[in-house]
């Protein structure tokens, strides 16, 4: 019997703008950033079935530079509470 399994397929959530203008560092414009969650899964014949991994991350909407979040400083942030 031959069981196929595998990792590394991501999954990607947005969970919206932050109300705030900040600062761009790479493209240097005033823009609301994107927060975004990036999931990995194990998958078992091509279907994710569990995370292994979570990534938190703050983007730039026009360039897409992205800045890694803790999960604390995303939840405040997600929570508009900063």
């Amino acid at each position: 019997m031959f069981i196929l399994f595998g990792w590394g397929h991501h999954k990607i959530n947005q969970h919206g703008e932050l109300r705030l203008l900040s600062k761009c560092f790479r493209c240097n414009n005033e823009v609301r950033r994107i927060l975004l969650v990036d999931k990995e899964y194990f998958t078992l014949f091509f279907i994710p079935i569990f995370p292994y991994s979570t990534n938190y991350f703050l983007v730039c909407p026009i360039c897409g530079d992205a800045e890694n979040l803790s999960r604390q400083d995303f939840n405040m942030m997600a929570n508009n509470t900063f």
